[in-house]
This record gives structure tokens, C-alpha cells and sequence, in this order.
């Protein structure tokens, strides 16, 4: 299924794809979905999701901007 996708105007995106995606799945870097035809189950296209936690110091920032923070992280 994943050997007929094509992208034409990118390469790169086929080649993420084809060679890449379920390597970064197995090793927690990223999650593919790929999306298909209702009628015909055809590949359409896929998208990722990184997987990247990032830390963030709150010292520099104001307690506003920390309530902000605090509303999308743990």
C-alpha cells in the first residue's frame, strides 16, 4: 500500500513515507496517520505528529505568561 503513494510535487514527503515513518514510530519520535478514499480505501496522504516534549525554565517570564504556560502543560 505505502510502495504505491506518490507525491509529485515533493519528494521528500514520499520519501518520509516510504522509508522513515515507521522507524520514527518504533522509536516514540512521531506518529503517522495516513488518510484514505471512503469509496475506494486509496491513499490519499498522511500526516505526523512529532513527539517532542520540551522544558521550560519559568524564571525568565512573567507570572502572567506562566499561567499561560501552565494551562497546556503538566
Amino acid at each position: 500500500m505505502l510502495s504505491e503513494f506518490s507525491c509529485e510535487r515533493n519528494q521528500d514527503v514520499e520519501d518520509f513515507l516510504k522509508r522513515q515513518a515507521i522507524d520514527f514510530t518504533n522509536k516514540h519520535q512521531s506518529v503517522t496517520y495516513l488518510v484514505f478514499a471512503t469509496d475506494n480505501a486509496q491513499l490519499l496522504g498522511y500526516f505526523a505528529l512529532t513527539i517532542k516534549p520540551i522544558t521550560v525554565s519559568g524564571e525568565p517570564f512573567s507570572n502572567t505568561v506562566r499561567k499561560k504556560l501552565s494551562r497546556v502543560t503538566r
